[in-house]
């Protein structure tokens, strides 16, 4: 189970995430294309439904050309 602050910090993930995929002008699905992901877990992802695991934040860095340092960080 999760307590309320990782949540926050699941849904601060998502929000950094989408707003990172918004600046390079990419779409759920040429996200999704570029990681290797599902465009729906990527939504997902992104409105903090679901927790991703590190294979999933490694394979998005890579797709956006930034570390994940750069995802997890403020």
């Amino acid at each position: 189970m999760h307590d309320r602050r990782d949540e926050l910090r699941i849904k601060a993930f998502g929000k950094k995430l989408k707003k990172m995929r918004l600046e390079k002008g990419l779409s759920l699905r040429a996200l999704g294309d570029a990681s290797d992901l599902s465009a729906q877990h990527i939504d997902k992802v992104e409105r903090g439904v679901t927790n991703p695991s590190l294979t999933t934040i490694r394979r998005l860095a890579d797709a956006l050309n930034v570390s994940p340092a750069d995802l997890l960080g403020d």
